[in-house]
């Protein structure tokens, strides 16, 4: 989700370059932004979709830190265990990606209640999670009957 029109970063680097980008179906030009492939968005949601093309597979594919979620498929082939490292670096052979990780999270969560009128709570999570990249989702983080008046996250929404 993208709030404001602005610059995307995309999968890659000047020697990697993704190819065939997509938007929603639309094909769209790839622009070098500081030696990284970008898209321009307008706001909302979007899909992005492109694809590599090399003679020979390289280890890895530098990832953007703010991506949101990756599907990965190699030959036509989807593969299911992505090894993402914290450099933000995709590996595609097995050469760093070592043993397999387990698949762990981790969550805390503590509420400050303000008794104000209207009465306001402060909810901060603290979400630890090793293994394979996967979305998740919790629930029960906002109060019934209440309204979120803000959201702040490094992580993607």
């Amino acid at each position: 989700m993208i709030f404001a029109e602005g610059w995307a970063a995309l999968p890659g680097n000047p020697e990697l370059w993704p190819d065939s980008v997509s938007v929603d179906g639309q094909s769209v030009p790839v622009i070098d932004r500081n030696n990284t492939p970008m898209v321009r968005l307008l706001p909302g949601e979007h899909r992005i979709m492109g694809r590599f093309v090399w003679q020979q597979m390289p280890e890895m594919v530098q990832v953007p830190p703010a991506l949101g979620l990756l599907d990965l498929s190699i030959n036509g082939r989807k593969v299911r265990a992505t090894v993402l490292d914290d450099q933000g670096r995709l590996w595609l052979q097995e050469g760093q990606a070592g043993g397999r990780r387990e698949d762990r999270i981790k969550v805390q969560v503590f509420r400050l209640l303000d008794d104000t009128v209207p009465m306001q709570m402060t909810t901060l999570l603290r979400v630890d999670v090793s293994g394979n990249p996967r979305e998740i989702e919790l629930n029960g983080v906002v109060m019934n009957n209440s309204t979120p008046m803000a959201v702040n996250s490094p992580l993607p929404p």
